[in-house]
């Protein structure tokens, strides 16, 4: 009697462990691929010395918004940001205007969640990613003129 409650103990936690086991495959964290990112953050080619870069998914893409310190040469290195689609901005930057050959840029336009920089980042172990701050605010510009542009109608 006594070892056919021993196996029926035994059976009862191998059955309890194996359930277990497959509920964790099931029930457990989503994976969400990461990447490591690192560039540099630049105005009309000189570097932006201070503040943070920020990483955010939208548009689907699985993750967290992640953030680094930009060095004083402009430089960055973020861990573990989300591959897909992402919003770039920059933080705690001066927000004056900072003049270049395409006139004053605000940096203020590039802040959190109102940025217009988009990137996609691909999965792998590294990704670089250089901005150019006056060339994004450029090309910012310009689609803004495109949008207030009359559309031609169906006759030309």
């Amino acid at each position: 009697m006594r070892g056919a409650r021993f196996r029926f103990v035994g059976f009862g936690l191998l059955g309890t462990i194996s359930l277990l086991a497959g509920c964790s495959e099931e029930l457990g964290p989503e994976v969400m691929p990461t990447t490591r990112v690192q560039g540099s953050v630049t105005v009309a080619g000189r570097p932006v010395t201070s503040g943070w870069i920020e990483f955010i998914p939208i548009e689907g893409t699985v993750g967290n918004m992640r953030s680094a310190r930009i060095g004083r040469d402009g430089s960055f290195r973020v861990d573990r940001v989300a591959v897909g689609k992402l919003a770039v901005g920059v933080a705690n930057v001066p927000p004056r205007a900072v003049m270049t050959s395409f006139g004053p840029v605000s940096l203020g336009l590039f802040n959190g969640m109102r940025t217009p920089i988009r990137r996609t980042i691909p999965g792998g172990s590294v990704t670089r990613v250089d901005l150019d701050l006056a060339e994004e605010a450029q090309a910012y510009q310009g689609i803004i003129e495109a949008m207030k542009r009359p559309m031609a109608g169906p006759g030309g």
